[in-house]
């Protein structure tokens, strides 16, 4: 519910400021927020008895998912709108059960494989379908469309990467009892892409993107607000249900809801045309995403 929040806003705000000044203010507020968070709940601005090999982890977590894979997904938002932003990346558990598969030999059973499938099938139709108009961008060419939807699939792989990452990275062990505190790990993800999102900026010669948001009073707002619903609230909840569930795809298949809600925020928000293949795609994502659940 959250990443409902953050899609809409941040959205909006990529919509009249660009992606890259957008992606560089949620985690210029982000951070120094977050690190007051911890040393008030947990004690200290930075981890300190996080072992270096689970601090490798979340750091490369942190660049895979809150750099790469959020730069597609910002270039996407901007392009083709947040509904089909977010049907494409619904896509991400699908990827991280099979690299948990393949990392952490969490075998999926029949259930979860045709979870699996049905959460694919209602991606390539909303994707497929979704060429009918909409009031997202009516300018829209073929080719921008493209890449649009090319981005939201490298947020997805990023989603993904970063969310079995930082599962290792948490998880109780023999170098550490009682695990990664889900706060500790989302600090240190925030930062490790922060620093990944600056130095992408600067071989872009994009660094100071962020005063085109900050310029725009509408724009600082919807960032500000995506903030506080992302990289605040929905990535440290994320983080708790990826430390504490029994199995990676069950958190990643919850936390894929996001196109489900969108499809009526979408409508009253921005009057998105919703077709009749848009909601039959998107429920049977859904439907695929409860199997994966349920497996």
């Amino acid at each position: 519910m959250c990443w409902t929040g953050s899609s809409l806003y941040f959205g909006l705000a990529s919509r009249a400021a660009g992606a890259v000044g957008v992606n560089q203010f949620r985690l210029f507020a982000a951070v120094p927020l977050m690190l007051l968070l911890h040393a008030v709940t947990v004690g200290g601005l930075w981890p300190s008895d996080v072992p270096v090999q689970r601090t490798t982890l979340l750091v490369l977590s942190g660049v895979f998912g809150l750099a790469i894979g959020d730069l597609g997904y910002f270039y996407a938002l901007a392009s083709i709108g947040p509904r089909l932003s977010s049907v494409v990346q619904a896509s991400w558990p699908g990827l991280a059960l099979m690299l948990a598969w393949a990392t952490a030999a969490e075998v999926p059973d029949l259930r979860e494989a045709c979870g699996l499938v049905l959460t694919m099938t209602g991606v390539v139709v909303v994707v497929w379908r979704g060429r009918d108009g909409s009031s997202w961008r009516p300018d829209l060419t073929a080719r921008q469309r493209a890449f649009g939807i090319a981005g939201a699939g490298v947020a997805a792989l990023g989603q993904a990467v970063g969310m079995i990452l930082s599962r290792a990275a948490m998880q109780p062990g023999p170098d550490l009892a009682s695990g990664i505190d889900p706060l500790s790990a989302t600090v240190v993800r925030l930062v490790a892409g922060t620093l990944a999102v600056v130095v992408i900026s600067l071989c872009q010669r994009q660094a100071a993107a962020v005063v085109v948001v900050l310029r725009q009073p509408a724009a600082r707002r919807h960032a500000m607000l995506g903030t506080m619903f992302g990289p605040i609230a929905g990535i440290w909840l994320s983080m708790i249900a990826t430390r504490h569930a029994e199995r990676a795809g069950t958190a990643a298949a919850l936390m894929s809801l996001t196109p489900l809600f969108l499809l009526p925020v979408s409508f009253f928000a921005s009057r998105a045309r919703v077709t009749g293949m848009a909601v039959v795609g998107t429920a049977v994502a859904t439907v695929g995403t409860v199997l994966l659940v349920t497996g």
